[in-house]
């Protein structure tokens, strides 16, 4: 019996967690702060296979979810220049 009632309770917390993440992700924008650690001024392009975002710095963004990363190049007022990107957790998909 208490493999029974202990089966069942982790079905029902498995069941919350789905709801939770369904509920989370249920919008296909994701807002981005987008700043240099310096606190310098610049522009950024962010971009993923949904979309690419051109836009000046600091700032916040909304940018469409993707599974695949999300690249950035920035570039700040005075001419530093950054490259990367932010791997997808599928949670943005």
């Amino acid at each position: 019996m208490k493999q029974t009632l202990c089966g069942s309770s982790v079905a029902l917390a498995l069941q919350v967690g789905i709801v939770g993440c369904a509920t989370l992700t249920n919008d296909p924008m994701t807002p981005m702060a987008v700043s240099f650690s310096d606190g310098s001024n610049g522009e950024c392009v962010l971009e993923n296979k949904r979309g690419t975002w051109a836009t000046p710095t600091p700032v916040t963004v909304a940018v469409r979810g993707s599974d695949d990363p999300l690249r950035w190049r920035c570039k700040t007022s005075d001419g530093r220049e950054t490259t990367g990107s932010i791997p997808s957790t599928g949670a943005l998909a």
